[in-house]
C-alpha cells in the first residue's frame, strides 16, 4: 500500500487502485502499456500518482515473482542433490 499527497493506492490483483478526495481512479498495469480510467474531477494529479504507483506495483510484482522461482530452482536442486 502506498500512501501519497494525492490519494491512497492499493494493489488489487495485479492492478492498482487509487483513491483522494479530488476522485478515484482506477489503473490497470501491464509491462508495456497502461490502461486508465478516471472518474471525478480534477483527478488528473490522483490519476498520475496512480500511474507511478502502478508502475512501482508492477516492478515490485515481477521483482518477487523471479526471486520465487530463483529460490524454488535452488530449493529443488539442493533436494535433487541431498544424500539418501
Amino acid at each position: 500500500m502506498a500512501v501519497g499527497g494525492t490519494g491512497v493506492a492499493v494493489a488489487v490483483g495485479g492492478s492498482a487502485v487509487a483513491v483522494g478526495s479530488s476522485g478515484v481512479a482506477a489503473v490497470v498495469g501491464a509491462v508495456v502499456g497502461t490502461l486508465a480510467t478516471s472518474v471525478g474531477a480534477g483527478a488528473g494529479a490522483l490519476l498520475q500518482a496512480a500511474s507511478r504507483a502502478a508502475l512501482l506495483i508492477s516492478n515490485v510484482s515481477i521483482m518477487v515473482r523471479i526471486g520465487f522461482l530463483f529460490t524454488n530452482g535452488c530449493t529443488v536442486q539442493a533436494g535433487a542433490e541431498a544424500p539418501d
